[in-house]
């Protein structure tokens, strides 16, 4: 942006409507919570965890632990 004449950068407007919130989470094992397995952004979290509950992506160490909780009748749980 360019300076005004006093050497100020003008700060653009932004409405209300334009803010989108993003939230930082973690995946965690409900029996051991104070260990992260893995952080990640998501404008929406619900949605986020069914979906990492649901799909297997490229990360296979997450694959793994998101197995074996499965096997012990259990699933991830994002704080």
């Amino acid at each position: 942006a360019d300076a005004d004449r006093g050497g100020r950068v003008p700060v653009p407007r932004v409405s209300a409507c334009e803010v989108q919130v993003i939230i930082l989470y973690a995946l965690v094992d409900p029996r051991a919570p104070r260990r992260p397995r893995y952080i990640g952004i998501t404008k929406d979290p619900e949605m986020r965890l069914r979906k990492h509950i649901a799909n297997s992506g490229a990360n296979a160490s997450l694959n793994d632990w998101k197995a074996q909780l499965r096997a012990a009748g259990d699933q991830p749980m994002m704080l």
